[in-house]
């Protein structure tokens, strides 16, 4: 990965944009290192901590928006509405302002926007934001929008889009391979920037009190399975899997931690029933705060991701950095990722009787897979670690301005 003296090259104004924070755990990462080389660096968005008990780096930059969280009700809505979508629109008008008035004309690096439903005012956005700054990055965290990679208007209208800017970040050969391919971009116009670790920071309490806290008194095995509980991730596949792990421990639990909607959390219930899981499933079906992601760490044994399809995932960098035994779908940038390094374990996409038998290998001899997973942890916290990907990301910015 490249590196660079900080004092090396007078960078511009760097903003980085975000209208809703939903990158948050990664930016403030990012920008914090990214302060050693960018004197003048200013994160565009909601300026509320989306996780004010994430273990934050010492210092970060500063980050400036529209919040709206004081005229929610209870629910965090207003008018029967999100309060994160208005602050979303609102802050995208806001970072176009921002940006416009920045003197000398900055950087611009996007780290993420949300097409709502391919908007009439994506491509403006994207073309006024180059129109004002001396160059406009953004960062390709998933090629298209999860569940929908199927949708023809959405291709055509990301086509547009990476069209628009003069450079791609992206976390993967997987990424640049199908940007070229399927969306014509050349391979002069992106640049591999790996994803890094998030929570590795985390102090993880003693198994006993995070079993305590979670509720849960059983031996285990315990395996874990976080993150938004959408299609794509295969957690149906996983209760498929499960069902024959509890034929052979009796007392496993599986934990499935992180957001979901009612109709998604209704099909995910239905369907422990349907394998007759009951007992075997502990379910948190919503808002995770770092401290209650802290007692499913420290209570896992393994991590498993079926993921149906995917690009890159800070699910994988989390657990990775943390020590934990990874289980995974080979699938995307993750298996790139592992094969890598020999990182953790790989299953064929969607086969749950593979999955089945991976989990009961790694369960049988869970010495080895920790012992594994500290390798693990050891090669993400340096190679990948966020000093080395500030580095990558100012290296870029000094190519493209000069």
């Amino acid at each position: 990965m490249a590196s660079l003296s900080p004092a090396a090259f007078a960078y511009p104004p760097v903003r980085f944009v975000d209208p809703s924070l939903v990158m948050f755990h990664y930016e403030m990462e990012l920008l914090a290192a990214l302060q050693a080389y960018i004197p003048d660096l200013v994160l565009l968005g909601t300026p509320v901590l989306r996780d004010p008990s994430y273990p934050l780096p010492a210092t970060r930059p500063p980050i400036q928006g529209i919040a709206l969280r004081r005229f929610a009700d209870e629910r965090g809505r207003i008018a029967g509405r999100s309060v994160q979508g208005y602050e979303y629109i609102l802050n995208r008008f806001y970072s176009l302002m921002a940006v416009a008035r920045c003197r000398p004309r900055p950087l611009v690096h996007i780290q993420f926007f949300s097409p709502f439903g391919r908007s009439v005012w994506d491509r403006p956005w994207f073309g006024w934001l180059r129109r004002f700054s001396v160059r406009l990055v953004y960062t390709v965290h998933n090629v298209l929008p999860h569940d929908r990679e199927h949708d023809p208007a959405m291709v055509a209208h990301y086509r547009r889009l990476y069209h628009q800017v003069d450079h791609l970040i992206v976390h993967s050969e997987y990424q640049r391979v199908l940007l070229r391919e399927r969306f014509g971009v050349a391979d002069a116009h992106m640049t591999v920037i790996p994803h890094g670790p998030l929570f590795h920071r985390l102090t993880l309490p003693p198994r006993p009190d995070a079993a305590r806290r979670l509720g849960l008194d059983g031996p285990g095995p315990y395996v874990l399975h976080f993150g938004h509980m959408r299609p794509y991730k295969g957690t149906e596949l996983l209760l498929e899997a499960m069902a024959g792990v509890v034929q052979r421990h009796p007392q496993a639990v599986l934990l499935l931690a992180g957001p979901a909607t009612p109709e998604r959390s209704r099909a995910l219930q239905a369907c422990i029933g349907r394998y007759a899981l009951d007992g075997h499933v502990h379910t948190h079906f919503g808002y995770l705060p770092t401290a209650t992601l802290a007692a499913y760490f420290a209570l896992a044994d393994v991590v498993v991701m079926p993921y149906l399809q995917i690009d890159q995932s800070g699910v994988l960098l989390s657990a990775l950095g943390l020590g934990l035994p990874v289980i995974a779908s080979d699938s995307g940038g993750v298996s790139e990722t592992i094969r890598s390094q020999d990182l953790g374990y790989l299953t064929p996409v969607g086969d749950a009787e593979a999955l089945t038998a991976t989990i009961l290998a790694v369960l049988a001899s869970l010495d080895e897979a920790r012992a594994r997973a500290r390798r693990a942890q050891a090669y993400v916290c340096t190679e990948l670690g966020w000093s080395r990907i500030a580095a990558a990301t100012a290296a870029l910015y000094r190519r493209l301005l000069s």
